[in-house]
């Protein structure tokens, strides 16, 4: 985050706690006369919870004021909602005076007065990559679509409203959102889609909102019918057609080299691999990536959450979570220390109750070119091309890596009071042997430093993936010829501390956030305890 847009959130936060506490003083008064004909109309508890998904997807406990009874069915279900909603929770909701508890949210953090509304912890893995983007921001109490139809309108165009927010928020657009939310509250336009005591349930992507008031179940029911079992070398070309056909991998031979080189040729072990199948048909997919760490002498097993995929046609029915519970609980007996991985905000709620931990963020230093490359890389909000870019900066990571001689002076230098990988010679060919990644490598006598180009957006990143340089001043020295010979917009290094030597800073806000979780090695490390680099930790 630049200063400017730094100090535009630093703002935005400090108008949000002078009107929460503002407003909970002004309207002390109809907070206890609402309270109160909640708890003689609906009974207690006044207060209606739920968990929603808010900034970066973490997730909080919501409240509002209760509008609905609690009536059951002969067989203890609750009725339809809008069985359940009273006049004068119809009047609540119209009114937007249900929402007045959010205030607290606000005064927690957990929300702003104007963003994105929160909506259900359930919706997350249904959202397209770009209507992912509303958690950028703190949700909000109003919002931009709340002015624009409300309720009244399909889920495209609430959640692309949502994403315009995102990108084109600024002060004096939230009160004008405020302003123009006191027009929307008295004439209670748009409240609840005709039939529905809100609108219908968000079914993914391309859903209109207007057409089903049911999650739309595909072919073959839940994921408890499907077959689990482990992946085989026969399942190659089914994977890679689902791979293409969940993730845009292109069905040539690159692809297929890259599967292979990642998942068999790992010299820590073949990747451990499951696939869902309905009636012989592939549909799931779910690997992990063996790896191994090394502290004071001691090493251990662990393997990388990476690939991922479900059929288009079967999301939404729990094969990623039973893909994943069956695989760890398999991987635990057969004596895998623990699972490490960096989801982002999308997916880590998923795994997080999955029983997952957070460690922390990983600190990252950075390294610009110039205010006007840095002023281009921090504007670009996008994420990184998967393929490298070719260069002449360096020369192939393979015949950097050729000295086996060489490099085992250096990796007997490391220091080992941390947690890394447990390297040799073998381990980094093949970790930067992959040739379309085009990894490029600087070398002197005294250390190694291995590193890529690739785009994001209008700007070029280089990624240092490894530097084997035990004294700090040949380690500056070659982080700065990186720099100068990639002639990079930016350069990046996941490390603890930055080598102001190579001319780095900390990144502000850091790096990916490192998970955990256990499985035949109980307690999870601090995060002082890692020394990871981006060859450990970066997609590919």
């Amino acid at each position: 985050m630049n200063a400017a847009g730094g100090r535009a959130d630093a703002l935005k936060r400090a108008f949000d706690l002078i009107g929460a506490v503002k407003g909970l003083v002004l309207l002390a008064p109809v907070f206890a006369v609402v309270a109160w004909r909640v708890r003689r109309e609906l009974g207690s508890p006044v207060l209606f919870s739920q968990e929603r998904p808010g900034l970066h997807g973490r997730i909080f406990t919501l409240r509002k004021f209760r509008t609905m009874t609690d009536e059951r069915r002969p067989d203890g279900q609750l009725l339809p909602d809008e069985q359940r909603l009273t006049p004068f929770g119809r009047f609540l909701r119209s009114t937007s005076l249900d929402e007045l508890p959010e205030l607290l949210n606000v005064l927690r953090g957990e929300m702003s007065l104007v963003g994105p509304r929160p909506l259900l912890v359930e919706y997350l893995d249904l959202y397209s990559p770009e209507q992912a983007r509303r958690h950028e921001v703190r949700p909000g109490i109003t919002g931009w679509s709340q002015i624009n139809g409300r309720n009244d309108q399909s889920w495209e165009d609430k959640l692309a409203q949502d994403v315009w927010y995102v990108d084109n928020r600024s002060l004096l657009l939230d009160l004008k959102i405020l302003l123009r939310t006191l027009w929307v509250m008295a004439t209670r336009r748009g409240v609840a889609l005709e039939g529905h005591a809100t609108t219908v349930r968000f079914t993914g992507s391309g859903d209109t909102g207007h057409q089903v008031t049911e999650p739309v179940r595909p072919p073959g029911g839940p994921a408890d019918d499907l077959e689990i079992r482990e992946a085989t070398d026969d399942d190659l070309p089914a994977l890679l057609e689902l791979l293409q056909s969940s993730l845009g991998w292109v069905p040539d031979e690159q692809y297929a080299d890259f599967f292979r080189w990642k998942h068999h040729e790992n010299p820590f072990g073949r990747s451990p691999m499951w696939v869902a199948l309905d009636d012989g048909r592939i549909v799931g997919f779910r690997a992990w990536l063996r790896w191994r760490f090394t502290r004071r002498g001691s090493t251990w097993e662990a393997v990388r959450a990476v690939d991922t995929a479900t059929h288009p046609d079967y999301q939404g029915r729990g094969i990623f979570r039973r893909l994943t519970t069956t695989s760890v609980d398999m991987l635990a007996r057969q004596g895998v220390a623990h699972v490490f991985n960096t989801p982002n905000e999308q997916s880590r709620p998923g795994y997080l109750k999955m029983g997952w931990e957070e460690v922390g963020k990983l600190p990252v230093g950075v390294r610009f070119r110039s205010p006007a490359a840095a002023a281009r890389a921090v504007g670009a909000r996008v994420p990184a091309d998967k393929w490298s870019l070719p260069t002449d900066a360096g020369r192939p990571a393979a015949e950097a890596l050729a000295d086996t001689d060489h490099l085992d002076g250096l990796l007997a230098a490391l220091p080992d009071a941390r947690i890394r990988t447990d390297l040799d010679a073998e381990v980094l060919r093949w970790r930067y042997g992959f040739a379309p990644l085009h990894y490029r490598g600087l070398v002197d006598d005294d250390g190694v430093v291995l590193f890529r180009l690739r785009r994001r957006g209008p700007a070029t990143e280089c990624v240092v993936g490894h530097l084997l340089a035990p004294d700090p001043v040949v380690a500056g020295r070659l982080l700065r010829r990186v720099a100068t010979e990639s002639d990079a917009d930016q350069v990046l290094q996941l490390t603890s501390h930055p080598h102001l030597r190579g001319g780095f800073l900390p990144l502000p806000g850091g790096g990916p956030v490192l998970t955990w979780r256990d499985l035949a090695f109980a307690g999870k490390p601090p995060l002082g305890l890692w020394d990871l680099t981006m060859g450990d930790v970066e997609l590919f």
